[in-house]
C-alpha cells in the first residue's frame, strides 16, 4: 500500500522541466494530472493523509511512554514518603518534611547502586558530610532497597526489619527519597532522613542494612 502511494506521488511530481531566461532561471512544473485516472487521483490524497497520520501517532505514542515512566517514578517516591509519615503518625511521631537537597543526595547513591549492580551503603560518609554542609543536619540515617515495584511494599519491608524500623521511628525532621530504574526495569531505592539542627555540631550517623526483595 505504501509503495502504491509513493508511486502516485512520483507520478504527480516527476514531470517538470527547467528553462533559462536572460535574467535568471525559471522552473516550469508540468504535472500530468490529466493523464492519471480520476479514481486513482481520488484515492491518493486520503491514502497520503492516513500514511502521515499513522507516522505522527507512532511518534506521539513513544513520547507518551517516556512521560508515563517518569510520572511512575515520581509517584512512587511521593507515595513512599506518604507511607513513611503514615507509619510515624500511627506511632505518635511527627511527620518528616520532604527536602529537595536530601532527595538529590539520595539520587546519587541510587545511581551508584545501579552502576555497580548491588545494594549497599558505600560512601555513606560522603553523603553524610554533604547533608551536614548543606542542611546543617546533626543526625543522618539511610535505608536502601531494590526490586520492589510498589511504595507500600518497600515501606512494609523496612517496617518488618528491626534495623530499618528503628530508622523510620527515629528522631528526624526531614526526608528525601530516590527511586530509579536500571536498564532491566528493576527499581533501586535510597531513603535518607536527617535531623536538622540550629547550629553546627558533631554529626551522629545511623546506618541500616540493605533490604532486598
Amino acid at each position: 500500500m505504501i509503495l502504491f502511494v509513493i508511486s502516485i506521488v512520483l507520478v504527480f511530481f516527476s514531470s517538470f522541466s527547467i528553462g533559462k531566461r536572460a535574467k535568471g532561471t525559471v522552473v516550469r512544473i508540468n504535472v500530468g494530472l490529466d493523464k492519471i485516472p480520476m479514481h486513482i487521483r481520488v484515492l491518493a490524497f486520503p491514502l497520503l493523509f492516513i500514511l502521515f497520520s499513522c507516522a505522527k501517532e507512532d511518534v506521539n505514542e513513544g513520547k507518551q511512554e517516556i512521560r508515563n515512566v517518569g510520572e511512575e517514578v515520581i509517584d512512587i517516591q511521593e507515595d513512599i514518603i506518604d507511607y513513611v509519615n503514615a507509619y510515624r503518625e500511627e506511632n505518635n511521631l511527627p511527620n518528616l518534611e520532604p527536602m529537595d537537597i536530601i532527595k538529590e543526595v539520595a539520587a546519587t547513591h541510587s545511581s551508584y547502586m545501579i552502576e555497580k549492580g548491588v545494594v549497599s551503603h558505600d560512601n555513606f560518609y560522603t553523603r553524610q558530610l554533604k547533608l551536614k554542609e548543606t542542611t546543617n543536619a546533626i543526625k543522618v540515617a539511610e535505608n536502601v532497597a531494590y526490586g520492589y515495584t510498589k511504595a507500600e511494599s518497600v515501606v512494609k519491608a523496612w517496617v518488618n526489619s528491626d534495623q530499618h524500623r528503628q530508622i523510620l521511628e527515629g528522631d528526624y525532621t526531614h526526608v528525601g527519597i530516590s527511586a530509579k530504574k536500571n536498564s532491566e526495569g528493576r527499581m533501586y531505592y535510597t531513603l535518607m532522613l536527617i535531623k536538622k539542627g540550629n547550629i553546627s555540631s558533631f554529626l551522629f550517623t545511623s546506618k541500616s542494612y540493605s533490604c532486598k526483595s
